[in-house]
Order: C-alpha cells, then structure tokens, then sequence
C-alpha cells in the first residue's frame, strides 16, 4: 500500500517544476529539472501529442519567458495563475500539465473527515443497538 502512495508522491513532486521561483527561472533549466519532465512526459506522453525533446524545450522556453517577467510582476505560485502566464498557442504541453495540476485535489481531509463522522455515527449506532438487545 505504501508502494503505491509513494509512487503517487513522487509523481506529485514532479509537478513543483510547473511553478518555479523566480531564482530557479533566471538560474535556467538544470539536471533536475530535465529529469522531472522526463517523469510528467513518460507518464502523460499519450495526451501531450508531441515528443520527449519538443517537451523539455518547451519547458526551458517556459522557463526563459517567467524569468523575463518584470520585477513587479509576481511569478506565479499556483496552477490557476501560472495559466494565465502560459498561453495555450505558445506553449501547448505546459498548458495541459498546468490543467492537470490545476484539477488535482490539494487535500483529502474533508473527504477522510466525512468518512471517519460516518464510522463514528456507524458504531456509535451498533453499540446503541447492541445495549438495546441486551436490556
């Protein structure tokens, strides 16, 4: 089980590659960066509709266009507003990993939540049934 949310975990980190610092963008594309691309494009490569090396180019031009933001122009911190630096025309494939990133759930709190309130209520309902029977 745990092999299964670790590889989850690791796809995830990937993503940060979507929403560089402005120290990481005017540092340029590095090792690290080319390799967390290559793990988003072998996983999305089937919608992406282009190849590995059209990808990571597009990355580092990407890259090139956030470090050319001026000063007073905030580099994005999230998905929905990384979109609206990234135009679709111009750089296709971010655009549709920013998508995927922007429709990924942040937390599953709410939904653990509601499913522990249902257990409880469940098993406070079996021990009240429970005494019920026995009196």
């Amino acid at each position: 089980m745990e092999e299964r949310f670790l590889a989850h975990r690791n796809l995830l980190s990937c993503f940060k590659i979507l929403l560089p610092s402005r120290a990481a963008c005017e540092a340029g594309f590095g090792p690290e960066d080319i390799a967390q691309v290559k793990i988003l494009y072998a996983t999305y490569q089937r919608v992406l509709d282009c190849c590995e090396l059209e990808v990571l180019g597009e990355f580092k031009l990407y890259f090139r266009h956030l470090s050319l933001q001026p000063q007073n122009v905030e580099i994005p911190r999230s998905a929905l507003d990384a979109l609206k630096l990234c135009p679709r025309q111009v750089f296709p494939s971010v655009n549709y990993l920013l998508r995927i990133l922007a429709l990924l759930p942040v937390t599953t709190s709410t939904a653990e939540r509601s499913f522990n309130q249902v257990l409880q209520y469940m098993s406070e309902n079996r021990v009240l049934k429970a005494v019920n029977i026995s009196l």
